[in-house]
């Protein structure tokens, strides 16, 4: 069919499938006691991509060579059945290629982060969303 998604997205696809499946799987230990077992698994995969992106991309030898700065800006999409879907931010930083340069804009732009301790079931879930620095030292690169 045109338009029609495939049926495999190849080894490629595959491997990031397994590796979200692996991540997730160990996030989901207090999944039973949520409140909305969606918006908790939801929760659990902005955490993991976030952390993903933040420990492991950024910090890469060579991802500053031609950037001198960057803005993240990271959230969830909110899926609403009327009046359509809203982004959620959770995340709004920038930083040089300088070591601990790191600015939080999220309260200038969108004040105070959202309480999620109702939605998600408790504190510890609801603490996902704490502010995660993008303070990091850049990797060696290796040759």
């Amino acid at each position: 069919k045109k338009g029609a998604a495939p049926e495999s997205l190849g080894a490629a696809g595959d491997t990031q499938i397994n590796y979200i499946k692996q991540q997730l799987a160990s996030r989901l230990g207090n999944l039973d006691m949520a409140p909305d077992q969606i918006a908790y698994v939801t929760y659990q995969m902005y955490k993991l991509i976030r952390d993903f992106f933040v420990d492991d991309i950024l910090p890469g030898a060579d991802y500053w060579d031609d950037v001198s700065e960057i803005a993240v800006l990271g959230g969830i999409m909110v899926n609403r059945a009327k009046g359509g879907d809203r982004f959620m931010p959770l995340m709004f930083q920038t930083r040089t290629d300088r070591p601990n340069s790191a600015k939080d804009l999220y309260t200038e732009a969108f004040g105070p982060l959202p309480d999620l301790e109702m939605a998600l079931g408790s504190r510890e879930a609801a603490d996902i969303v704490k502010k995660k620095s993008l303070n990091w030292e850049k990797k060696a690169k290796t040759a």
